[in-house]
């Protein structure tokens, strides 16, 4: 059954989200050849409107895009978990943990996939508006170009520093995606006003996150000037002690989140 929960909401996750990779897939060469064309004629004032215009138009698509994973996830979750949508879900011979658990690794790899093609959107724009169409051998060259300072830096922090921030980016990612979750388990249990629990919800867990946050940092901070840890040491224990905070966050909103709908859901 647990399988059968997976595919389900893969494939209605996908069935929203698809539309709106298909749009960044057509705007992108559209808005990046339009850009190119308007930046290669004689400049005036009409012109270099026109060229600003595409640039912001492609910018708000850009980060609507990236956006839109996180909208459609909530609405998701929400409308199968807490709406009055939600009884079947709840009628299915399936854990609460699991059904969580099913919803975040869809919602995790929809992340993932955003991010990708946001990436390639962005090196497909830059192609096509600055190189005369998409050229990967040209395209290549300035992506070995621009990882050079990257790379010093890169040498700098150490295997460990990029270590951590390999392992910091998933667990972000499961920690935001879990967040909005554990907000709409405490919100449905206000009756009548379900979203306007869950905003609620998210406003205080966020205070409350960036005050825990904060004061973790700079107890960190203290922690490593104190003992005169030196640049890099104090960078690799503010990261890893963000990493554990961040995974702590998660865990616990996870919790929050199997324990309201197990034990206090309201549906009515």
């Amino acid at each position: 059954m647990l399988g059968k929960v997976f595919k389900h909401e893969f494939q209605e996750t996908l069935r929203m989200w698809v539309p709106v990779a298909a749009i960044i897939a057509i705007l992108t060469p559209i808005s990046s050849g339009l850009f190119a064309i308007c930046s290669r004629s004689e400049m005036n004032v009409w012109i270099m409107f026109l060229v600003n215009a595409m640039a912001v138009i492609y910018f708000v698509m850009l980060v609507g895009f990236a956006f839109s994973s996180t909208v459609i996830t909530v609405y998701r979750f929400y409308r199968s978990m807490a709406s009055d949508e939600s009884y079947l879900t709840h009628t299915l011979p399936v854990e609460t943990h699991h059904l969580v658990f099913a919803k975040l690794i869809v919602a995790f790899a929809l992340h993932v996939l955003t991010i990708l093609l946001a990436i390639l959107s962005v090196m497909a724009f830059y192609s096509i508006s600055t190189l005369g169409g998409f050229n990967l051998p040209s395209l290549v060259e300035v992506l070995r170009d621009g990882w050079s300072p990257l790379r010093e830096a890169m040498s700098e922090i150490g295997a460990g520093g990029v270590a951590v921030i390999a392992i910091s980016i998933p667990i972000s990612i499961l920690s935001s995606t879990l967040f909005p979750f554990a907000s709409i388990a405490i919100g449905q249990m206000m009756k009548g006003h379900r979203v306007l629990g869950a905003i609620c919800a998210y406003i205080g867990i966020y205070t409350l996150q960036q005050i825990v946050a904060s004061v973790f940092v700079v107890a960190l901070t203290f922690m490593a000037q104190s003992h005169d840890f030196g640049v890099i040491r104090t960078y690799h224990v503010i990261m890893n002690g963000s990493i554990g905070l961040s995974l702590a966050f998660a865990v616990i909103f996870f919790f929050v989140t199997t324990y309201m709908f197990k034990r206090k859901l309201n549906l009515d």
